[in-house]
């Protein structure tokens, strides 16, 4: 459609009714050249309108990418059994496959070699007086 101004009615009467860029106007005229434009119902500038089509805009973008950030996270949660995720099988064994500290054999390493030539030191700490 094209700008704002008096255009004639669209009801097909003769008369001229004003088209605002968004709406028409509920007054009509007979002579759009001396009528001034009609304020709109709600009294708001045409430029407003347009804010609160941004406002509306911004918050449906808000909502989706929070729609979005719920199934990623709801998705990534899926490995995790506390959230109701899957439960990977442990296959570690419970019996250990190496050999470890045994307290119940004697050591197979033998005692070192004692050497006679070298003097004994007492350490003051374990002195008593």
């Amino acid at each position: 459609m094209a700008g704002e101004g008096w255009y004639p009615d669209p009801d097909g009467s003769p008369r001229f009714r004003h088209w605002n860029g968004d709406t028409w106007s509920t007054e009509t005229t007979t002579n759009p050249r001396t009528t001034p434009p009609p304020r709109s119902n709600d009294d708001q500038p045409s430029g407003s309108r347009h804010k609160e089509r941004g406002w509306v805009a911004a918050l449906v973008v808000l909502a989706l990418v929070t729609i979005i950030l719920v199934a990623v996270l709801a998705w990534a949660a899926v490995g995790v059994p506390e959230l109701g995720g899957r439960v990977v099988e442990d296959t570690n064994s419970a019996t250990p496959t190496v050999s470890a500290w045994d307290e119940t054999s004697t050591p197979s390493y033998s005692q070192p070699p004692t050497d006679t030539t070298e003097e004994t030191f007492f350490c003051p700490c374990n002195s008593r007086s």
